[in-house]
């Protein structure tokens, strides 16, 4: 979203950012001169579901089944959309200020991952690809979903929803990634435009090993796989450089040796094809589609169902190797060995990355900066 946003930025618009603001990401964006709205965090996880199996689910799971927080959270964003007058919703996983706004009236464009714009599909299809779902049980996840949704949604004034796939209906999309990405397997009718990835320009990092070979890793503190896949490449004597956000300065140096370098700042990844034998990570999307693309295979070690979809996506295209999402006691030795020395992983990895050699991400930034500012221009001109 930042390269989205400078780029609107950079055509004139006035460009307000809803985040909370107590977030690091908020202070970041403070930095880039960007304006903020304060949001409350609306995090709300219902334990009842242990794990969302549709896009709806999901929803139910992150407050959406309790009817009273989805009134409030809809009353938001409608107050807030009313407050400002925007010409344009720019959203990105943001299924509530997408309904708040269209029944507001506020063009509004969506862009995102596979995760974040499912399939356009009644019922939705299953999140998780590791086992198959009847059908007749996605058609009652659906119904379910709209029984418990649709009477919050008359209650503020909003139209009834029909299907889940509606929270989409009359959104401008942008699906942000390629086929060999996408947290589903299938999909008809809808547009690849290629992933926006993004990484700072600033920190040329100082890797371990100036001769190429070290490793590259990116993982938060409360990972339950980062302190033993930590120490595990300790004891194999790898080069790593590696990323922690939000680790306290005294655990970075205490962790920090002779071959194992962390960085206290996001690391600029631009040369990581000539450094870096294998990357490890949770999952996201950004980090590893811009390292697979320059020829770099993953370990991801997902932390969430999003990061495990992917995961198992990546693993199972030999574009990587995942720590199972569900494994109590991974053998991360043999998973290290298994991508250190895997000719098969690292010749997907490349013929991917040579497949998309042309790929410009600059082209779809434009693209959908360019479609943002016309839709903003029109709604503008018509008020």
């Amino acid at each position: 979203m930042i390269p989205i946003g400078e780029e609107l930025k950079r055509r004139g618009c006035q460009v307000f950012w809803a985040i909370p603001e107590s977030t690091s990401f908020g202070t970041f964006l403070r930095t880039l001169d960007f304006e903020l709205l304060p949001v409350p965090n609306f995090n709300f996880s219902d334990h009842p579901i242990p794990l969302s199996q549709t896009y709806g689910e999901n929803l139910l799971k992150n407050g959406y089944r309790k009817t009273e927080l989805l009134i409030n959270r809809l009353k938001f964003w409608v107050n807030h959309i009313d407050q400002l007058k925007p010409n344009l919703v720019v959203a990105e996983h943001a299924p509530s200020a997408l309904l708040a706004a269209k029944a507001r009236g506020i063009p509004v464009v969506a862009t995102g991952t596979g995760f974040s714009i499912p399939p356009l599909e009644s019922p939705m299809p299953s999140l998780q690809p590791w086992f198959s779902l009847p059908k007749k049980n996605l058609h009652q996840k659906e119904r379910y979903f709209l029984e418990t949704v649709n009477p919050a949604l008359l209650d503020v004034g909003f139209s009834q929803l029909t299907a889940v796939s509606d929270i989409f209906k009359d959104v401008e999309l942008f699906l942000a990634t390629f086929p060999e990405f996408d947290h589903y397997e299938k999909r008809t009718n809808m547009q690849y435009h290629g992933p926006v990835v993004h990484s700072t320009q600033d920190n040329e990092p100082r890797w371990p090993s100036n001769k190429g070979g070290n490793v590259f890793i990116y993982l938060k503190p409360d990972n339950r796989f980062f302190i033993p896949i930590l120490k595990q490449i300790k004891e194999m004597g790898l080069p790593v450089l590696a990323y922690v956000p939000g680790l306290p300065e005294s655990e970075r140096i205490s962790l920090s040796g002779k071959n194992l370098q962390i960085s206290p700042f996001p690391v600029n990844l631009k040369d990581a094809k000539s450094r870096c034998c294998f990357a490890i990570t949770e999952g996201g999307h950004n980090t590893g589609v811009l390292l697979i693309l320059q020829g770099v295979p993953l370990l991801v070690c997902p932390g969430q169902l999003e990061q495990a979809i992917w995961a198992y996506r990546i693993s199972n295209r030999k574009l990587g190797v995942m720590i199972g999402y569900f494994d109590s006691a991974p053998d991360f030795k043999k998973k290290i060995e298994e991508i250190y020395t895997s000719s098969n992983i690292r010749e997907g990895t490349q013929m991917l990355a040579k497949k998309y050699s042309n790929f410009d991400s600059q082209e779809c930034i434009q693209e959908i900066s360019s479609k943002c500012f016309d839709l903003s221009n029109d709604s503008r001109k018509e008020n």
